[in-house]
């Protein structure tokens, strides 16, 4: 009886510890993914300015000014993450307190297949760089150029209707002259 209360003590003490560093692991991954996303964003956002600058032709003063705006913002929308994170992490601790034993293990193997599912979508993605956004330039430019000729073959089209349809107008109006004019003569 006493190995028994001695064996269930150390059962529960090890659930207890492994639960402690599981919550410890997700907290320190989510942190590494939270710190790649911003990474990754503000990779993005400083490429995506810096073609705007260009393509805008923005003096100096205006390049400041938007940097000021862009580093307001991008404090303001940290902030909002983190709050965010935080309510979802609240969630998850009560959603746990609902399930039981068995479909915690169960939400562990869940998630476990899901990152690794994101993972693959990640190792399967291309990261964006100018030789993707010369071939989605071209890509659009062939896609209007595809419209452009689709519409104006469509006006050839509506042409060719409006062409026969004043054709058999003139057509019928030549024929009841005809007619007109045979009964003239019978009736002569």
């Amino acid at each position: 009886m006493k190995n028994l209360k001695y064996f269930t003590l150390i059962f529960l003490l090890f659930i207890g510890v492994h639960s402690i560093n599981a919550q410890h692991d997700r907290n320190q991954d989510r942190n590494q993914q939270q710190t790649h996303r911003d990474q990754m964003s503000k990779n993005y956002d400083d490429d995506r300015y810096d073609r705007l600058n260009q393509e805008l032709s923005l003096t100096q003063d205006q390049r400041n000014k938007a940097r000021d705006i862009r580093s307001k913002r991008a404090d303001e929308m940290k902030r909002l993450r983190d709050q965010m994170q935080r309510l979802r992490d609240d969630e998850r601790k009560e959603m746990e307190g609902i399930y039981t034993s068995e479909q915690k293990e169960k939400l562990k193997k869940f998630e476990e297949n899901e990152k690794q599912q994101m993972r693959n979508h990640r190792a399967n993605r291309q990261q964006p760089n100018m030789g993707n956004q010369r071939q989605n330039a071209q890509q659009r430019n062939t896609q209007n150029q595809n419209r452009q000729n689709a519409q104006h073959q469509n006006v050839q089209n509506q042409n060719k209707q409006n062409a026969q349809q004043q054709n058999m107008q003139n057509q019928n109006k030549q024929n009841a002259k005809n007619r007109k004019n045979k009964r003239n003569k019978r009736n002569r």
